[in-house]
């Protein structure tokens, strides 16, 4: 294609820029056509259980679909700034629920990261903070859930944590729709060679380290 001569000449690699964005615009809205489809299948189901899981497929795929977004609006570089994905994650799972009323704060350090970690790692977080927000605060009307991703200043392993001040459990029981969520976790991590511990002092802490290059 060749240039108008009286517009600005376009610099060099920005066609190419464009091009990658859009592409990845296009994925997101196709994702976020899929968490359409699946959360209107899931009015038509009556059996609560059954319900429960076309919804929890409906918010794995807009997750995936934050991250695409994030990354569209990188332009070429192929990563995104997991912080800011982290950020409207948490704010999705949370106001998922209305009850009981939970408050979040989030303390994330900048971290770039490809797809290849991104959608795992959010994928993590949101079927750890999705299970304390479901079972942390059983019997209260409120609770308060903190999530922290810390970045070494040498390459080695990052640190996911998330803490709540709710009763003091063993997250992602292997029992009923549960097991599903602890195996897609379990799953992820092992992709990220990562791994994950529990401690359930006052309240739970989990905490996922996994390594990256920086």
């Amino acid at each position: 294609m060749t240039n108008n001569p009286f517009s600005p000449p376009i610099p060099e690699g920005e066609p190419f820029s464009v091009l990658i964005s859009a592409e990845r615009h296009r994925a997101k809205n196709t994702l976020q056509v899929v968490a359409s489809l699946l959360s209107l299948q899931s009015r038509e189901v009556t059996d609560p259980a059954t319900r429960s899981l076309f919804v929890a497929a409906g918010e794995r795929v807009r997750i995936i679909a934050v991250v695409y977004e994030r990354l569209s609006r990188s332009g070429a570089t192929g990563r995104l700034d997991f912080a800011d994905a982290l950020r409207e994650l948490v704010g999705m799972v949370v106001r998922s629920q209305p009850t009981p009323v939970v408050t979040s704060q989030v303390f994330a350090d900048s971290l770039q990261v490809d797809l290849d970690t991104g959608i795992p790692l959010a994928l993590i977080a949101y079927e750890l903070l999705s299970d304390a927000v479901a079972h942390a605060f059983a019997g209260r009307a409120a609770g308060r859930i903190e999530v922290s991703l810390r970045v070494p200043t040498t390459p080695t392993e990052c640190l996911l944590t998330i803490a709540d001040d709710g009763v003091p459990r063993t997250p992602l029981s292997a029992t009923g729709g549960e097991g599903l969520r602890a195996k897609i976790v379990d799953v992820l991590i092992r992709q990220l060679k990562g791994r994950l511990t529990l401690e359930s002092v006052s309240g739970t802490r989990l905490a996922v380290r996994f390594p990256v290059s920086l």
